[in-house]
């Protein structure tokens, strides 16, 4: 079994799902370099695909000191295939790429270093992602129930940031839910390790709901809790498995 050292994970997000040819070749270019030779040491682990949001996320892991080269080479492909002026898609867009932060899955690896390698892309504590969504295609009243679990609002949930978006006619509370620090005593009694859990952020959103009238339809995680994503990279690395995400069900939303 491979050590845990040095672990970090990259989300590539990338605008476009609707397309799986682009996200394959995107994903693809995460595990294949241009001279046709698998980037050493690494795996993509989950591809999640939204067709309403036009927007996927490749999870890609390694060493710290091996993440940056697939990461470059996933992003390049992105801007190579995808057009922003035919993009269309209901989750806000940055970019091509929309987003690259890098996470420490490790306990030797400091966000510091992530910021090193990451340079422009960003580095911060994992976030896993959870959406919960409600049945209203009402947006106002989304917003509310969105602002009111947000951890900057007065009576908000912790580390939990959230924005309301339409998808597939109803309103999904979509949320990042800040991952509790490595030597925190109460992430070892989470499953997920996060400061509200992913069933805590469900009860409250369907308490609010309730209020306003509106059940919840389900709640649903986007890739990987920390915990899994650091046990999948163990063993992928250590199986050599860099397209790790065949032997998983890629959902598609």
């Amino acid at each position: 079994m491979a050590k845990e050292s040095r672990l970090a994970a990259s989300l590539c997000i990338i605008s476009a799902a609707r397309d799986p040819a682009v996200v394959e070749r995107v994903t693809r270019a995460a595990v294949i370099s241009r001279d046709g030779k698998n980037f050493p040491q690494t795996s993509v682990l989950n591809v999640f695909a939204d067709h309403d949001y036009n927007r996927s996320v490749i999870t890609i892991v390694g060493p710290l000191s091996k993440l940056g080269d697939p990461v470059v080479s996933a992003c390049t492909e992105a801007l190579n295939l995808i057009d922003l002026h035919q993009h269309t898609g209901v989750h806000p867009c940055l970019g091509a790429v929309d987003l690259v932060p890098v996470y420490p899955l490790a306990k030797d690896v400091g966000l510091d270093e992530c910021g090193d390698v990451a340079e422009t892309i960003g580095a911060s504590p994992y976030v896993l992602n959870c959406n919960v969504t409600i049945d209203t295609a009402e947006m106002q009243v989304g917003q509310r129930i969105a602002a009111s679990v947000r951890a900057s609002s007065i009576g908000g949930l912790p580390g939990v940031q959230s924005m309301a978006l339409p998808n597939k006619g109803r309103i999904e509370i979509a949320c990042n839910l800040l991952s509790l620090p490595e030597d925190c005593g109460s992430a070892k009694e989470v499953p997920e390790d996060v400061s509200t859990s992913p069933a805590c952020l469900e009860a409250r959103v369907r308490e609010l709901a309730l209020s306003e009238g509106v059940s919840v339809i389900g709640c649903a995680l986007v890739g990987l809790t920390r915990r899994q994503c650091r046990a999948l990279a163990v063993k992928a690395i250590a199986e050599g498995i860099p397209d790790y995400w065949k032997l998983r069900q890629v959902t598609m939303m």
